[in-house]
This record gives C-alpha cells, sequence and structure tokens, in this order.
C-alpha cells in the first residue's frame, strides 16, 4: 500500500500547477497544504478536493512565511519582530525543551490548523522540513490532531538505500544520512505516541535520504527497500512546474510517470 504525496503546496504558484497537473495525468494522489503562504491558492486547491480519491491534509509550517498571529508577541522564540519564521530544524531541537516554547508553537500549529478548516477538512498533518517528527513536538502534534478530529500523522522511518546510478550515488550526503537515522530513531517513539491517541500513521516512508531528487528511478528504488506487504509506505516528492528547478521539475516528471504506477502497484503485491 502506499501514498505518493506532494508536499509544499503553497509555496509558489508553480508549485501549486505541478500538483494539479500530477494528480490529473500523473501517479500523485496526495497532497500537503501550508496555509501561512501568499501562494495558498483555494481555487486550485478545490479541484483537488473534488478528486474524491485524492488526499489533501496540511503541512504545518514555522519554517519560513509568517504567523498567522494577529497581535505579535514581543520577544517571540518562534518568529522575529515583523512576525517571520526563521527557525532551522537543529535549533527548533534545541528549543524543544523550553516549556514556553512549545506553548507558543501550539499556539501557532492551532491557528493553522482553524485557517485550513475554514477551506477544507485536513485528512492528514506532516510538516516543512519535518518539525512535527520532533517528539516533543509530536505528541503536540496528536493532540492537536485529536482535537480536531484529523485521523493521520506522519512518521519518518527510511531505510537508506542506493540507487544503481552514479549520478544518484553522489546525491546521497552524509547530512541527509544523518537526518534519515535522527527521524527513523525518533519514529520509534512517535508510532507509539500517535496510536496511544488512536491516529493512523504510515510505517516507511521514501523522500528524506534523496529530499528533492526523486526522480523515477529514485522512486522505485526506494519504494522496493521501504515497502512490504499490508505495510503502508508514505512518499514524499517536492514538485514544480519551475524548469529553473533543474530537481524539483525533475520529480514533476516522475509523477507524470505512468510506467511508474505500474512497477509500484507491483511492489506492493510482494
Amino acid at each position: 500500500m502506499y501514498i505518493i504525496n506532494a508536499d509544499d503546496y503553497g509555496i509558489s504558484e508553480e508549485n501549486n500547477l505541478a500538483i494539479l497537473e500530477a494528480s490529473k495525468f500523473g501517479i500523485l494522489n496526495s497532497t500537503s497544504v501550508m496555509v501561512n503562504t501568499p501562494y495558498c491558492n483555494y481555487e486550485i486547491l478545490q479541484q483537488l478536493l473534488d478528486n474524491e480519491n485524492f488526499r489533501v491534509g496540511l503541512h504545518l509550517n514555522i519554517f519560513e512565511f509568517n504567523t498567522l498571529k494577529k497581535d505579535l508577541k514581543q520577544n517571540s522564540k518562534l518568529y522575529d519582530k515583523n512576525g517571520e519564521y526563521h527557525n532551522s530544524f537543529g535549533a527548533v531541537l534545541k528549543k524543544s525543551f523550553d516549556k514556553e516554547f512549545l506553548e507558543e508553537l501550539e499556539g501557532d500549529y492551532r491557528l493553522q490548523i482553524e485557517e485550513a478548516l475554514k477551506h477544507f477538512k485536513p485528512q492528514h498533518i506532516d510538516s516543512h522540513v519535518h518539525m512535527h517528527a520532533i517528539p516533543n513536538i509530536f505528541k503536540i502534534v496528536c493532540k492537536l490532531a485529536k482535537e480536531y478530529d484529523i485521523p493521520y500523522v506522519r512518521t519518518q522511518f527510511e531505510k537508506p538505500y542506493l540507487i544503481p546510478d552514479l549520478k544518484m550515488f553522489s546525491k546521497t550526503n552524509l547530512i541527509n544520512l544523518i537526518k534519515v537515522c535522527l527521524l527513523s530513531t525518533f519514529t520509534i517513539g512517535n508510532q507509539k505516541e500517535a496510536k496511544k491517541y488512536g491516529l493512523k500513521t504510515n510505517d516507511y516512508i521514501v523522500g528524506v535520504q534523496y529530499t528533492s531528487n526523486m526522480d523515477s528511478n529514485t522512486l522505485y528504488y526506494g519504494y522496493k527497500a521501504n515497502s512490504k506487504k499490508d505495510k503502508l509506505t508514505e512518499a514524499l516528492l517536492h514538485p514544480t512546474q519551475n524548469q529553473d528547478k533543474k530537481d524539483n521539475y525533475k520529480e514533476y516528471l516522475a509523477l507524470l510517470d505512468k510506467d511508474l504506477m505500474s512497477k509500484l502497484k507491483a511492489l506492493s503485491l510482494r
């Protein structure tokens, strides 16, 4: 069983259009929406929502763009004086033991959920740059998902894998491998936390090790390494129609690869 999800709906108009096209003419069956950006086009999103076989979820974001909070907090630990986020994963991990920071983060996440609910009912929750995978933040997200009746929260267990392509081998950098190990370790506890709240989640993920380099070949071998019969694998991609962003444009082309669909179906029956 598999989900092929496009992260970052709303990050740019080119991304929105790529997601729409891949949902109509390709293998994409899910997306995650950033509601705190000026490019979150709800007219295009409605076309995705009209497809009953397509999943639409919420992409929680404290990495970039602005808070939805109207009255900005002075000396915020979450955003700058203009309300703009500038949070790296490492900085958030460090602050995730700070009670005041977590309370502020929960407030911002709540605002994003409530903004989404004005336009659609999220079927799942994940986050920009995997911030919600941090254990103390994952607990907050599970609590909010239960409160707002959102049934599914993403986790990030990915087995490292190699591709028989020297060019792609060079894209396996040390930082991404460290990220895979860290997120997979967090997932062991996070999956238990999701179960405690009665939430659904995936068993495996594909797209961390080769983030933004998920062409057809990478997606196939990633799924081959991270799938088992009766287990749910979620692949994440960041497609765009902007050809200047070559790696992300390749992801868009991968989502239009009809042959890949039959290959993934065959793998899911192993």
